[in-house]
């Protein structure tokens, strides 16, 4: 089998602009989407339509595909929906087999990425929302309050210790390559975008992607340089031995959770 080619670091992405109160200008839109993922969009929305119907009442798209910046071999196609059920009615034994499927399909997307929920929780995702393209239904951008860089902003900081623990946990099952992979890259996201919440306050910034988030976090944290790359290059060339992932966990991810144990949402 032919070795994964390796995904150099570079410095792509971007801070989000703001307008003259400082308050974000969302980076994404329908029209942004270029025209080789179009059909990606396209097959994820009927298949969304086709299981719930009249009770889809939304569907979107983040991240660099709805921004226009997709890159083609790295970029995931990240999307949710919103549907007019309640969450515990919601059925979604769906979303593994046509993720593999529609993977198939495309081969230049890294990977896709499937949620729903229901629209009464909207409102608890509104940083999400101000940050994503509406590709079917009523946008809910025009509905949600404007917000400005700080503790609105912030979710990773919140929940790293979980996510950390959810890893300790996913660790007793013996997993396969493919999975190594896969959890290494979400954990290492997870990592840069701790990260960079770790300097909002300070610096004023705010992204969801990657270069930026270790870029920014290495200036306020020089001294962290070297371990935040390694966690930039993994998170773009996930690695399946355990060992170096583990290692990580235990020796930056312990100083990371140190620094979030400040933060609250209130």
């Amino acid at each position: 089998m032919e070795k994964d080619k390796e995904i150099p670091i570079k410095e792509i992405g971007k801070f989000f602009d703001k307008d003259s109160e400082g308050y974000l200008i969302n980076p994404a839109s329908k029209e942004k989407i270029t025209d080789e993922w179009k059909p990606v969009v396209q097959d994820i929305v009927e298949e969304y339509k086709s299981h719930y119907g009249e009770n889809l009442h939304s569907v979107y798209i983040r991240g660099s595909v709805a921004k226009g910046d997709a890159v083609v071999g790295i970029s995931d196609v990240d999307t949710f929906a919103y549907v007019t059920l309640k969450q515990q009615d919601i059925k979604t034994d769906w979303t593994n087999s046509f993720e593999k499927k529609i993977l198939l399909k495309y081969p230049f997307a890294q990977g896709i990425e499937l949620s729903v929920n229901s629209i009464e929780n909207a409102h608890d995702n509104k940083i999400l929302i101000l940050q994503s393209a509406c590709v079917y239904g009523e946008d809910l951008n025009k509905k949600m309050p404007k917000v400005k860089v700080g503790k609105e902003t912030m979710g990773h900081v919140y929940v790293f210790a979980k996510n950390l623990a959810w890893f300790d946990g996913w660790l007793v099952r013996p997993p396969t390559p493919e999975q190594i992979k896969k959890t290494c890259t979400w954990l290492m996201k997870r990592f840069l975008r701790t990260g960079i919440e770790l300097t909002m306050e300070q610096r004023g910034l705010y992204t969801r992607d990657l270069y930026p988030s270790y870029k920014v976090f290495s200036e306020c944290y020089p001294e962290k340089e070297v371990e935040m790359k390694e966690v930039l290059y993994l998170a773009l060339n996930p690695s399946d031995d355990l060992d170096i992932i583990k290692r990580i966990r235990n020796t930056f991810g312990v100083w990371i959770e140190e620094q979030t144990k400040s933060y609250s949402k209130t």
